[in-house]
């Protein structure tokens, strides 16, 4: 040790300079953690800076300044998140990602708070629970459970019954971990769903979370009549399907032909979800609840306006996009913020003017609002 010691400050002592520790270009360091071609690197040099804590912080400010918020990326903003780092100069840069409405990762910067326990953030977490952004809800219910145990636990009940089905299961998930067996409903809910939204299987995705779950909950001594008998369903369902015979089957599948559909993720604004058959139903929801019927003569004229030549993408999309689906040409067409062509605004304000002549006033009001941050 003592010999590397003596190499390591052989060039100082024949310039008789004075030998100082290597500095660190924290600053070259942000940029490879954002703009590196490999992912590898980004990782891991994102994850090096989060266990630099504070030391980091200034680098990632100035970054900040000089490129926009927005060239933050979700890998260096979820390691700063998981770190274990809780320095002042962490905790505020996670704070300012958290309440800026228009920062893509504000649910991760979020997440990152309420792993930290902080009794200051605790009206934060409160106000997350009425977010529109779902992921956003999710956290702020994170943040109140890991803060205390009891106070607000009514609160993150409240969110069992939310709108969005992945909500309730995180939320489920979330209180089932903490022995809270108000959890099970919702866990019992999801277990074998099988729903899409036109491409995407988000029942699937609900239904292996809730499994996972209650497996975990299985391989325990049921502490309380409502988890053993949760744990008895489990392992029924599970039973059936090992013999093949999946008690789900036929459940949740799309019962009608969908000629297409529109999708709206945002973080900011949260997301919107609405499928069309060609008799002018209109399904809105990711479970498709509420159904709208368009007159038929208007919905023809709307399809024949809706015109999908070919699959493109309009803007730099990162985060957020608006999605329209041609399920019978295959096609489809992805816009980011501030990227929304003039033809496809047309023909959306006029599926607004559809939905209110129908109406359903609300659901167009919410469909123009979402719209905007595309414009």
């Amino acid at each position: 040790m003592k010999k590397l010691l003596l190499m390591s400050l052989l060039p100082c002592l024949a310039t008789n300079l004075p030998c100082q520790e290597e500095t660190v270009d924290r600053d070259a360091e942000v940029a490879k953690a954002i703009e590196h071609r490999r992912f590898a690197v980004r990782r891991a040099v994102s994850g090096k800076l989060a266990r630099s804590g504070d030391d980091a912080v200034p680098a990632i400010r100035r970054y900040e300044e000089k490129h926009g918020r927005q060239k933050i990326s979700l890998i260096l903003v979820d390691a700063i998140a998981r770190s274990n780092q809780s320095g002042v100069a962490t905790l505020d840069l996670l704070h300012d990602w958290a309440i800026d409405r228009d920062f893509y990762w504000r649910s991760q910067a979020l997440g990152g708070l309420a792993l930290r326990k902080r009794e200051e953030h605790i009206g934060l977490f409160r106000k997350a629970m009425l977010d529109p952004a779902h992921l956003y809800r999710i956290e702020g219910a994170r943040g109140l459970l890991l803060l205390s145990r009891q106070e607000p636990r009514p609160r993150v009940h409240d969110l069992l019954s939310d709108e969005d089905p992945r909500v309730r299961v995180a939320v489920g998930i979330m209180l089932v971990d903490a022995g809270d067996d108000a959890g099970l409903p919702a866990l019992l809910e999801a277990m074998g769903r099988s729903e899409r939204f036109l491409d995407d299987p988000w029942g699937a995705r609900a239904s292996r979370a809730a499994a996972s779950a209650l497996e975990s909950l299985s391989s325990e001594d049921p502490e309380s009549p409502e988890q053993a008998a949760a744990v008895k369903s489990f392992q029924t369902w599970r039973a059936l399907l090992v013999e093949g015979s999946d008690p789900s089957k036929g459940e949740g599948q799309e019962r009608e032909q969908y000629l297409g559909g529109l999708e709206i993720r945002s973080c900011r604004n949260g997301d919107l979800f609405l499928r069309w058959t060609a008799l002018g139903n209109l399904v809105l929801g990711l479970e498709g609840r509420e159904r709208v019927k368009v007159a038929a003569a208007e919905w023809r004229k709307l399809q024949d306006k809706l015109l999908l030549e070919e699959s493109k993408i309009f803007g730099p999309v990162v985060c957020d996009y608006l999605r329209i689906l041609d399920t019978e040409a295959n096609q489809q067409q992805k816009v980011a913020p501030a990227s929304l062509p003039g033809e496809l605004a047309t023909w959306l304000e006029q599926l607004c003017m559809a939905l209110q002549a129908a109406g359903h006033g609300t659901e167009a009001s919410a469909l123009r609002a979402r719209i905007t941050q595309f414009k």
